[in-house]
């Protein structure tokens, strides 16, 4: 058993602790160390080649940002031809129909009279929404459009995608994450012109020409040097008293530990951490998430040539969201012309007995009934992949839960950040985790004020440390 001292360490190798890193590299600071369970770094970021030659994500990852800093970073760690840039276009699928998203502005292209009693509930939930004071996220819905619209499409999807009651989730988090209506827009599309499709940060997006999404994450890496990098080190304990990290191969000191670890897990494994915050990370919720890549040869329908993706408010598909992960770039496939590639989205609750993928079969007659696929004969390869911790659920309680935890956390040095070292669904996107990880490396050295993390409430008073 080794032990080492750092000023400071941090865990995991995903976007929050390459930002972290690459941060503390770009002001100066050298005694820090990272350590990533897995042997690549990316964490939920990261990127597989299959045995076929397919190059599959968990998920659907793309680059875009309205931090500006970011934007700069990830222009400037890899040279300009790195990145393809896309126009993102993304569809709902409903009733065998392909409606571009966002649902509620293109109400206009539902069938006769849906499109009319849709619209009905749109301006009724407009004309008494100030009335309204939503107690859970059902309720939001509910008054943000309509009952008849909520039925359609909000409901069943939110459903399908948090496997989590509405009523139990909250309404803060709310704010960019899910498309506002707007009326003027809506009509246009019923007496003008279709409504513009283009809602959301996302609309423009860039993406690594070869390798995957994972591939800028090992780009990051391959920047703050391997000497700084140690993978297969997974933490299994952390002692609060003695500041000490354990793994299976020994202990590493830290002045400050930076984790993204997930929150309920590392409170957990923490020794020292009160009964109160240990009750509370017990309140924190999340949803596992099912991912299935199918290698396909020839080529996808031409309605499906555009980069972007579906989503599924449907029971009949076991999967909320599929995107063709050849158009993303021609080297995720192994022979671009002659092979492409789907990659689907299904959420599971913590705990769910079924295996991986065994929404294969379903998942796939479902494409075949559908048009997507051609037929059986067609798939060449089949990859899967389950991200036990998916989503952090923003559920009534959470809020509550992190004002017991992070202060006391803060006040031993221990800074989670991240899609799940924050539990915030908001700011969980790989910019928003990249950018925590820049900017708490900053506060901590140089004092700088966290923006993207800007819980105040949550924070301790701690800034700059010597």
């Amino acid at each position: 058993m080794t032990t080492s001292h750092h000023r400071f360490l941090i865990a995991g190798a995903g976007p929050m602790g390459l930002g972290a890193a690459f941060s503390l590299k770009r002001l100066g600071v050298e005694d820090f160390l990272v350590l990533e369970k897995d042997q690549t770094a990316g964490g939920l970021a990261s990127s597989f080649l299959d045995p076929q030659g397919f190059v599959w994500d968990i998920g659907v990852h793309v680059h875009y940002s309205e931090i500006p800093s970011y934007n700069d970073i990830i222009t400037s760690v890899v040279a300009g031809d790195f990145w393809a840039r896309h126009l993102r276009q993304s569809w709902i699928w409903f009733r065998e129909r392909r409606i571009p998203f966002p649902f509620q502005n293109h109400i206009h292209q539902l069938p006769f009279p849906l499109n009319m009693t849709c619209f009905v509930s749109l301006l009724r939930a407009a004309i008494k929404r100030k009335e309204t004071s939503p107690r859970h996220f059902k309720e939001w819905v509910l008054s943000e459009y309509g009952a008849e619209v909520a039925r359609h499409f909000f409901i069943p999807y939110n459903l399908k995608l948090w496997v989590t009651p509405l009523e139990e989730m909250a309404t803060e988090w709310v704010g960019k994450r899910v498309a506002p209506v707007d009326l003027v827009q809506i009509m246009k599309g019923f007496f003008q012109k279709p409504a513009d499709s283009g809602w959301g940060g996302n609309r423009h997006f860039l993406y690594p020409q070869k390798g995957g999404n994972g591939q800028f994450c090992n780009a990051v890496a391959h920047s703050i040097g391997a000497g700084h990098l140690r993978f297969g080190e997974a933490i299994t304990n952390v002692d609060l008293r003695k500041k000490v990290v354990t793994t299976p191969t020994g202990d590493y000191g830290f002045d400050h530990l930076i984790s993204s670890i997930p929150l309920d897990e590392l409170c957990r494994q923490t020794d020292g951490l009160s009964e109160a915050a240990q009750r509370a990370s017990r309140q924190l919720r999340f949803t596992s998430v099912d991912v299935i890549g199918i290698g396909l040869k020839g080529q996808p329908p031409s309605w499906l040539s555009e980069p972007g993706w579906f989503y599924f408010p449907g029971a009949e598909a076991p999967f909320y969201r599929l995107i063709v992960q050849s158009n993303l770039s021609p080297a995720c496939v192994p022979r671009p012309g002659e092979t492409w590639s789907l990659l689907l989205e299904m959420a599971r609750r913590p705990g769910d007995s079924r295996e991986d993928g065994d929404d294969l079969r379903p998942s796939l007659q479902f494409l075949i009934q559908k048009g997507f696929v051609r037929d059986e004969a067609s798939v060449v390869s089949v990859w899967k992949r389950r991200a036990p911790h998916g989503y952090p659920v923003p559920h009534v309680d959470r809020d509550g839960a992190l004002r017991r935890i992070m202060p006391e956390l803060e006040a031993n040095h221990i800074f989670s950040r991240g899609r799940f070292g924050t539990w915030k669904y908001e700011i969980g996107n790989q910019d928003h985790a990249f950018m925590q990880g820049v900017e708490i490396s900053e506060r901590l050295v140089s004092g700088k004020p966290e923006t993207v993390y800007a819980e105040k409430s949550l924070m301790s008073e701690s800034g700059k440390t010597r």
